[in-house]
């Protein structure tokens, strides 16, 4: 009976280290239900935020770099969720075409007015924003 003693601990051991590889699987795999646009989402909401700011400011330089940051991530955004939402990545894409023609019109010294316009394109950035955020509310939380 002593060398029965000793196997079942083999066995218990040799169970459980099958069972790690499979856990491990089914963690990866349920890690999160939300679609990928969800991060995309959160990236972008992130990035536009800053927009204001570098319009108020005059920030011509950081400006320029914001739009570029904003262009990125709506570029990112639109391709994982226009198949689920055709119109919000539409909206998205579009207002920030116009953003990117109206920064890159923009003079080495631009006028309060110039700054005017990009800030117009700015919030048309940011309420496409915020309707693809109420869209997705439900998906993303």
């Amino acid at each position: 009976m002593a060398g029965a003693s000793r196997r079942r601990p083999a066995y218990r051991w040799a169970a459980i280290a099958a069972g790690v590889p499979v856990i491990a699987v089914l963690a990866a795999c349920g890690g999160s239900s939300k679609p990928a646009y969800c991060a995309d989402r959160a990236g972008l909401e992130e990035s536009v935020k800053e927009l204001p700011g570098f319009v108020t400011s005059a920030d011509l330089s950081g400006l320029r770099t914001q739009a570029e940051t904003v262009e990125e991530a709506a570029g990112t955004l639109v391709e994982s969720a226009k198949a689920d939402f055709p119109s919000q990545t539409e909206a998205i894409d579009s207002s920030v075409r116009s953003l990117r023609g109206a920064v890159a019109a923009l003079p080495p010294e631009p006028t309060p007015t110039q700054f005017a316009q990009v800030g117009v394109e700015a919030a048309t950035v940011v309420s496409a924003v915020r309707g693809f955020s109420r869209a997705t509310e439900s998906e993303c939380g």
